[in-house]
């Protein structure tokens, strides 16, 4: 038996939902997906991939926390465009898919559950079944407009009204993800995103 939560990731970044009522077509496309996916043997904190790096392999996060990290102009600091709480699908769509360098790294918080699909696999995946490639190119476009809406706001300086919104989309953000991962999403020092919590918590 499949794990539920693989075959939803599996499904959600490969399908449209009107393939999703054809038991027969889901039946065959996960028996030739699913084993294509091996579970990564995780160390604690690590990392994925680096960003300027080619990305080899997609990652489905069934379980932690996992950050994006990257260097980025006028900050000095490490910034984080993606904080993901799993389930999930994490790292860098659009490189993986072009095989160009990464936009940024991917890197564990602690220890996690991930599974990984190769990029020449996906390929396969891509001939046997040609219709997935629209949903797949759909969900990296998707990734495209959250990490421009991301820059674009890192410089807007509304660091209050983001974190609020933050906590308001997701309240158990804070007892999953670590208060430093959360600053540099918001491209804030560690201290003043404390700052902005005493103050959010007046």
């Amino acid at each position: 038996m499949y794990d539920q939560t693989l075959l939803q990731l599996i499904d959600d970044y490969f399908l449209p939902k009107s393939y999703r009522g054809a038991p027969d077509f889901i039946r065959e496309f996960h028996k030739y997906v699913v084993p294509l996916i091996k579970e990564v043997s995780i160390s604690k904190n690590m990392v994925l991939f680096t960003q300027y790096s080619i990305p080899n392999c997609i990652f489905f996060l069934l379980s932690g926390v996992a950050y994006s990290t990257m260097e980025y102009p006028y900050k000095s600091m490490l910034l984080s465009p993606f904080v993901w709480r799993s389930p999930a699908l994490i790292g860098d769509g659009k490189s993986y898919y072009k095989q160009k360098p990464a936009r940024f790294g991917v890197v564990i918080q602690g220890y996690a559950q991930v599974y990984a699909l190769e990029r020449k696999h996906l390929a396969d995946i891509e001939a046997k079944f040609p219709k997935v490639q629209s949903h797949i190119r759909l969900a990296i476009n998707q990734q495209q407009k959250t990490f421009k809406a991301w820059k674009a706001a890192t410089s807007s300086g509304k660091n209050q009204a983001r974190l609020q919104r933050l906590l308001e989309e997701d309240p158990e953000l804070l007892q999953h993800v670590l208060k430093k991962h959360l600053a540099s999403h918001l491209g804030i020092y560690e201290s003043y995103f404390s700052l902005l919590m005493r103050i959010l918590n007046k």
